[in-house]
């Protein structure tokens, strides 16, 4: 059985970073330096619905292109539960090396002082996707302007695993099918 590769599209903890600014701003604007985050002070998180599902379908549109074979949509659980549900629609397990998944260092540190996990966040916005030609995919997207990456591959084995840096976690299902 071929591999599918697993890509990332978009960033982990989106959802959740503008959810800490709408709720947050200025306790975050006080603990962060202006130059460290300009993006999230000039409109990252105002985009509209339309903007972002507009995205989406030129995203998908380039996916096809490519061979997707499944994609699931960010969301509440992050991308934890977003690569859950890929191997669930895929029927298949999964190799990931986390340290591939993209996420912005401004969202890594905003999630560490408010002490939340970037990985397991709301991630609305991002896509988890399977395709056969993954490094075309993440070739076209990233000429398209998308952050992508690929994190890993759909397995023949039930397994979903997770890397990082030698070590080895297994994905469990933490109420994802609720």
């Amino acid at each position: 059985m071929m591999e599918d590769a697993i890509i990332i599209v978009g960033t982990a903890a989106e959802g959740a970073v503008r959810e800490a600014l709408r709720r947050e701003r200025g306790k975050l604007v006080r603990r962060f330096p202006y130059f460290f985050a300009p993006e999230y002070r000039l409109g990252y998180c105002e985009r509209s619905s339309a903007e972002m599902e507009d995205t989406r379908r030129r995203i998908l549109r380039i996916a096809h292109e490519h061979g997707l074979s499944a994609y699931v949509p960010g969301g509440w659980g992050g991308v934890m539960k977003a690569l859950w549900d890929l191997g669930e629609a895929a029927g298949r397990g999964f190799r990931v090396d986390l340290l591939k998944i993209p996420v912005r260092q401004e969202t890594i540190e905003i999630c560490e002082y408010l002490g939340l996990n970037p990985y397991e966040e709301d991630s609305g916005g991002l896509i988890a996707a399977a395709a056969a030609d993954g490094s075309g995919l993440e070739t076209a997207l990233r000429d398209a302007g998308v952050p992508c990456a690929v994190v890993g591959a759909l397995t023949g084995e039930k397994a979903k695993v997770l890397r990082c840096r030698g070590h080895i976690r297994y994905i469990e299902n933490k109420g994802y099918d609720r």
